[in-house]
């Protein structure tokens, strides 16, 4: 199942979702978090955006990715 994500501005979500990612709002912003549940729930055009953002990341952090990237740090790391 697909389920769009909110969160905030952060470094880390920022280099996990990237910085155009639509669903991210600045620390201690509630009133734009709420604003952007508001908007997931009664604005169909952006939900869909959410959903579509979030499955073009599908794939980044899917098991085989992941143990992909893992692969390749540990072989970085035995060549350093």
């Amino acid at each position: 199942n697909d389920v769009p994500i909110l969160s905030t501005r952060i470094s880390a979500t920022r280099g996990m979702l990237g910085n155009r990612y639509p669903g991210l709002f600045p620390v201690g912003e509630d009133r734009q978090l709420s604003h952007l549940l508001d908007r997931a729930e009664s604005d169909q055009d952006f939900y869909g955006k959410l959903l579509q953002a979030t499955r073009q990341l599908k794939e980044r952090f899917s098991p085989r990715s992941e143990l992909a990237a893992w692969r390749r740090l540990l072989t970085e790391l035995s060549i350093s």
